[in-house]
């Protein structure tokens, strides 16, 4: 596996699963204490949490010292990363393919992580990623991501390859703000594609209640 190139590997990755938005499966254990922590202040009575997009599960093993009492579920689109995330299961932590309608079938969520998820880095130095990664396919991930979280829950959005503010469902969320937000990770572009270079900073969004007409009455999962 090791002389396969990578970009054969990326190529092949996207063809087996086609639903997938990063060309990576990096991670790691606390990499954003500034976020977990500022999530754990936010809301600390969280009892069911939903890491979207677990990779190999090492974020979920820390959402769990941040979050003891809480029940935390790993979702990835990767079989291989679910397989492997499996070894840090418990009775607090377990770990679930990411199919939409599997994913709704488990109820609604208090808190959902969606960290460097809904992006492909290859293509931060880009001037306009209209075409290669259009607003639209990334839009649909944050609806359905709004559809399993409960109302007065927390939606913790980093690294991703838009901005959760110019999202469809942005008007129902209000911004907490986080005393330090981890630098490097967060590029990202306009509505349009298009590259402007303006620093994006928020992390915390919390789901306002719902109520008649509001995009909190629209899920768009697909299965």
């Amino acid at each position: 596996m090791r002389k396969i190139p990578r970009r054969t590997l990326r190529r092949a990755k996207r063809l087996l699963l086609p639903g997938i938005h990063q060309g990576s499966s990096k991670t790691g254990f606390d990499r954003y204490p500034e976020i977990f922590s500022g999530a754990a202040a936010a809301l600390p009575e969280a009892r069911r949490i939903l890491s979207f997009g677990c990779s190999t599960g090492e974020e979920c093993v820390t959402l769990h010292k941040y979050f003891p009492q809480a029940e935390i579920v790993g979702a990835d689109i990767n079989p291989l990363n679910v397989w492997r995330a499996r070894r840090h299961a418990s009775d607090k932590v377990r770990f679930v393919y990411a199919r939409d309608r599997a994913l709704s079938s488990r109820g609604l969520f208090d808190v959902i992580f969606c960290l460097t998820v809904l992006r492909d880095s290859r293509l931060d130095d880009d001037s306009s990623i209209r075409e290669s990664y259009p607003f639209e396919r990334f839009d649909e991930r944050v609806r359905f991501l709004h559809s399993l979280l409960r109302s007065a829950g927390l939606l913790v959005f980093y690294g991703n390859m838009y901005r959760f503010r110019d999202s469809s469902v942005a008007h129902d969320y209000e911004v907490i703000p986080l005393k330090h937000t981890p630098v490097g990770e967060n590029i990202t572009f306009a509505r349009d594609g298009s590259n402007d270079g303006a620093q994006y900073l928020d992390v915390l969004f919390r789901k306002k209640a719902a109520h008649t007409g509001s995009s909190a009455d629209v899920a768009t999962a697909t299965p």
